[in-house]
């Protein structure tokens, strides 16, 4: 049984899906599953996924021949990709990401040692940026932060499906991800899911360290004008964060005190 499996749903993302799969691959933590399933794809998806099968048997894939639907239908089927994804995971662990988003190298060893290392948390998240390329330069255009707070939560969602890790018990307790309503599409289910652990009694832990990174192209060179930060001044302060923390995970006490 693998320490973690992260699962991606997926559609016709062929010339981007590497990204998210070479990141998994390059993790510091070695001990987990990928698993991605083809929605329905109609491009050369299902070639991607067959290559990085032959290149890591740590990477599965599911091919489904018929798309669950447009999220903005919201018909409550946008989540079963995502539901059968968690049915054949097997990690103690378990987290998501959108084929559009990027883990940095130590994103699942500093989110599992908290688990590891705390019994009663259930849930643990981190911080996200999001960037966008401009002309040839990357920028960062929002980032994603906030100490877990249970009656924002219920108001808004701040963490995204990507954000967090949670142990495989939780599954006994909620089963799947909601679904069957238009009020919880595929965008919305993240929301959904948090909310109810959080009605259930789970514990959240919020990880302050930007561990990943959402991206998408501009459609237009001066659209970001207002936010633009250079990508790799940023990056620098965020990795000297995250080079703090990872030399106090010998001794997790240093950390929480």
């Amino acid at each position: 049984m693998p320490k973690i499996s992260c699962i991606v749903s997926t559609y016709n993302r062929a010339k981007i899906l590497p990204r998210i799969i070479n990141s998994i691959i390059n993790q510091t933590e070695k001990d987990w599953e990928l698993i991605i399933v083809d929605d329905g794809s109609t491009d050369d998806t299902p070639k991607v996924l067959e290559h990085y099968n032959r290149l890591d048997k740590r990477i599965k894939y599911v091919i489904v021949l018929e798309n669950s639907g447009d999220e903005e239908e919201r018909t409550g089927k946008e989540v079963q990709p995502i539901n059968m994804g968690i049915s054949i995971a097997t990690g103690k662990y378990i987290c998501h990401v959108d084929d559009d988003e990027m883990f940095y190298p130590d994103k699942f060893k500093a989110m599992s040692v908290i688990l590891d290392h705390n019994a009663d948390i259930d849930v643990v998240y981190c911080d996200e940026i999001v960037s966008r390329v401009s002309e040839g330069i990357h920028y960062i255009t929002r980032e994603r932060s906030k100490h877990f707070d249970k009656e924002a939560l219920m108001k808004y969602n701040y963490i995204g499906l990507s954000d967090g890790m949670y142990r495989r018990k939780v599954l006994e307790k909620v089963g799947t991800f909601p679904g069957g309503s238009r009020r919880f599409n595929r965008t919305a289910c993240d929301w959904e899911f948090w909310k109810l652990l959080v009605k259930l009694g789970c514990k959240f832990f919020h990880l302050p360290l930007v561990l990943e990174e959402g991206y998408s192209i501009a459609s237009s060179p001066h659209h970001w004008e207002a936010d633009k930060k250079p990508f790799e001044l940023t990056e620098e302060i965020l990795r000297k964060k995250l080079v703090y923390f990872i030399h106090s995970m010998d001794d997790p006490k240093y950390y929480f005190n």
